[in-house]
């Protein structure tokens, strides 16, 4: 088993993995997510379910999963699963939840084959590594771009917030503070923030630290250090919102998320 973990300024690549799955051990049940998800399996036998789709992993091709889609996996036999969990910058929005797949072509088989020898031998090459996995994972994305993908023109004040918002999501933001960093009035801030973001500027701040939270809940140990960290007042406070954002409470997302396979991980 393998995993490596990453911070990149581009396209952020949260961990990678390859592990081998026995039997059944596959298992999980309308879980989501707000990052994408690649997978690739050596050997047939494991699935992903979504609404009524219901995809095999295959070595003939990658499969992709849009932030937030909701799917259920399985799987019936052993196999080698490689799984790449990464983020695409801020400014591109507007993904809808799907999942789609692209075949395996000699290139890309070649990357995977690089990938999978660098994490085997657990690498301390992480800059190699890192470029690998982006190999694979931007041209994954790339596949799908002009369908689900738009980048928005966005105002410059618009910009200059949300990179305020992303810089200090474990402070208590107001609306004022906000409408005065965009050098606005409050009640003409909000409209225009709610117009071009499609979401409050409360609604939105709260569904940044809900997924920052996402990120932490998979390698920290304590929710209430993460409560903290992404600006709620205690653990219950975060609990209640994360719940209501995600559809199940934070320790259920983790035990849900969290690959029951990797022990040790290196960095």
């Amino acid at each position: 088993m393998h995993i490596e973990t990453f911070e990149d300024p581009r396209l952020r690549l949260l961990i990678c993995g390859y592990v081998r799955l026995p039997p059944g051990r596959w298992h999980y049940s309308n879980t989501s997510v707000p990052y994408w998800r690649l997978y690739w399996n050596a050997d047939p036998g494991a699935f992903i379910h979504h609404g009524r789709q219901n995809i095999e992993l295959k070595p003939s091709g990658v499969v992709l999963v849009a932030p937030n889609t909701i799917i259920s996996t399985s799987n019936h036999k052993r196999v080698q699963h490689l799984y790449v969990h990464f983020q695409i910058p801020a400014f591109y929005t507007g993904v809808s939840p799907q999942i789609t797949s692209f075949a395996v072509t000699p290139p890309v088989r070649g990357v995977i084959r690089e990938l999978i020898h660098l994490l085997q031998n657990q690498t301390r090459s992480c800059w190699r590594l890192s470029l690998v996995v982006h190999a694979l994972a931007e041209l994954a994305v790339s596949k799908l771009m002009d369908e689900a993908i738009r980048i928005p023109q966005l105002d410059a004040r618009i910009l200059a917030v949300l990179a305020f918002l992303d810089e200090n999501l474990g402070s208590a933001i107001s609306n004022p503070i906000l409408a005065r960093h965009a050098e606005m009035s409050t009640s003409a801030f909000n409209r225009l923030f709610k117009a071009q973001i499609g979401h409050s500027p409360q609604a939105y701040l709260r569904l940044k630290q809900v997924e920052k939270a996402c990120m932490m809940l998979l390698f920290e140990s304590s929710i209430k250090q993460i409560a903290a960290a992404t600006g709620f007042c205690d653990r219950y406070h975060f609990s209640r919102v994360f719940k209501r954002i995600q559809g199940i409470g934070p320790a259920e997302f983790r035990r849900l998320n969290q690959n029951p396979f990797v022990s040790n991980p290196y960095y």
